[in-house]
Order: structure tokens, then sequence, then C-alpha cells
């Protein structure tokens, strides 16, 4: 830097400090967040006016078919019990299959929340079906239950309050169950004992 002389005394020579010089790197480094605050601004103020209104509703209309729709499967499921048991329905039977026909339209009613909200129900179910498999192979004890309560059904062994021994209990028959088979001992005990150990 070049020395800069003192007027009112000549003989002292004062150094000029450097100046600061600012990078342009840095000056980009310092932009840059602002600029991506105002990028995601943007993309959000432009997301919530031309499409948030639409999402808002189909979450609405999605929640609404679920809830109205577990309410309807639960009312067909109990008609379907009135009607099998007037028929002279087994009772085992009954259960069994208002459980199995409630669980049915529990999934499509789920199914059909999910494509309102515009999730497409081809993926959906294919995601599914991988969850199923590995969920199987996580619950292999389950599905050995469920089986063994399907060949209950369909070889029915005994009948309600019929007194049975199963998984070393003895008791009178409540229910059989998708999974289990409930029993009500001579001292007023409920015990519930897997499909698969009866």
């Amino acid at each position: 830097s070049t020395p800069i002389v003192d007027k009112a005394d000549t003989g002292a020579v004062l150094p000029t400090s450097p100046a600061t010089v600012v990078s342009p790197s840095k000056v980009k480094s310092i932009a840059a967040p602002q600029e991506q605050l105002k990028l995601w601004y943007h993309a959000v103020y432009e997301f919530i006016t031309t499409q948030g209104l639409q999402l808002l509703f189909n979450v609405v209309a999605a929640v609404a078919i679920f809830f109205i729709g577990r309410k309807l499967a639960r009312m067909a499921t109990r008609i379907t019990a009135e009607v099998m048991e007037r028929v002279g329905t087994d009772p085992i039977l009954v259960k069994f299959g208002t459980n199995l026909l409630y669980c049915a339209l529990l999934a499509m009613i789920s199914l059909a929340a999910l494509q309102v909200m515009g999730v497409k129900t081809d993926s959906a179910i294919a995601m599914i079906a991988a969850a199923g498999f590995a969920v199987g192979l996580a619950l292999q004890g389950s599905l050995a239950n469920f089986a063994a309560g399907i060949m209950l059904i369909v070889f029915k062994p005994f009948n309600v309050s019929d007194e049975i021994e199963a998984g070393g209990e003895t008791g009178n028959v409540e229910e059989v169950n998708m999974f289990n088979t409930i029993l009500r001992t001579n001292g007023n005990v409920r015990i519930i004992i897997p499909n698969g150990q009866v």
C-alpha cells in the first residue's frame, strides 16, 4: 500500500490500512440460503393456492368415507348375523363368518378412502400384498391359528356349550373366533385358547 505523508509534520509517514475485500464466493454463500428460502416460500405458496384446497377436500372426503363406511360395515355384519341366526346357522359359524365379513368390508372401505385421496389402488394393493407376505412370515403362528379356525368351522368337532378339553384347560365352548376359541369353566372363568391348540 502507498504510504500517506502527513502535511502537518512532513517527517511522519502514516501507513494506510489494507482495504477489506469480500470474495465473490462468500457473497454467494450468504445469499444462497436467502434465495433458497424464497424458492421454498414460492413453491409452498403455489402449492397451497393451486392444489391445497383440493387436497384438503380429498382428505376430508377420505376420512368421512372411512368412518361412515365402518359404521355401515358394522351394521351389515349385524344384519348378516341376525339373518344367519334366524335360518338356524350354527352360532360358531355365525361369529366366524361375521368377523370375516367385517374384515373384508373394512379392507374395501380403506382402499376406497385411499383412492379418494389420490393414491393409486394398484400400487396400494401391491404394497399391502408385500406387507402381508412380510407380516405372514413374522406371524406364522397367527396364520396357523386362522387356518385351524377354518378347519374347526368346516368339520365342526364340537358345538357351542359343549364341554371340551383344549390347551390343558377344560370348559364349555362359548365361541370360536378367527384366531382363538373361548371357553367358560365350571368356575365361571373365561379362558381364551389359540385355535392351533384346540
